[in-house]
């Protein structure tokens, strides 16, 4: 399977095909407050209602049967893809191993692929982009640096500067996985199941 390289990085993919059984969704409603409060001093004063919010997450659960009769567990959170029993569907996850992340789910007998996923967590997960938070101190580092050897508006720029281009270099590596995924999902769809 072909793999994703950014930045002198390698991100390898490996598939898993099979037929799906035991398939069940759950919706798991997640609410919360925020805000509210007040105060009454001698019969005057105001008091304001907290803002409450829900957010629904579904779980979907089944097992993808292998040729060979293992059966493997597959857990998706916040998606919602139509799969019946018995369909056949292959598993792409980025790398080998118990804790590999899947990326997408091809279901060979609806002619239909899912990226599974953000592109931009995956970028900054695999390490194909320095974190945010690490490029934002490493801008004020400059900016610091900068200021107290040459000047503060210098450094200022520098780090404007350093933001933007880190901020690019995210943008191309997200648009280059994307199309990376969206390649692997047509392929996997041609050639009708992952390669033993």
């Amino acid at each position: 399977m072909k793999h994703f390289e950014h930045n002198g990085k390698k991100v390898e993919f490996s598939a898993v095909t099979g037929e799906v059984s035991g398939t069940h969704k759950l919706a798991e409603t997640h609410v919360s407050s925020s805000g509210g409060g007040g105060y009454i001093s001698q019969g005057s004063g105001f008091v304001s209602a907290p803002k409450i919010t829900s957010k629904v997450v579904v779980k979907q659960e089944f097992f993808l049967k292998e040729n060979g009769g293992k059966q493997m567990p597959v857990q998706l959170s916040g998606m919602d893809i139509p799969l019946m029993d018995g369909q056949k569907v292959t598993m792409i996850s980025a790398g080998q191993g118990r804790n590999s992340p899947w990326t997408h789910l091809v279901n060979h007998d609806a002619g239909l692929y899912w990226n599974l996923g953000n592109v931009n967590t995956y970028a900054i997960a695999w390490g194909l982009v320095r974190k945010p938070l690490f490029s934002f101190l490493i801008g004020v580092a400059m900016w610091i640096a900068i200021g107290y050897v040459v000047n503060g508006w210098v450094g200022f720029v520098a780090a404007v500067a350093f933001w933007v281009y880190e901020g690019m270099n995210l943008r191309n590596a997200s648009k280059a996985l994307n199309t990376h995924f969206d390649e692997l999902g047509r392929e996997m769809l041609t050639n009708g199941a992952a390669s033993p």
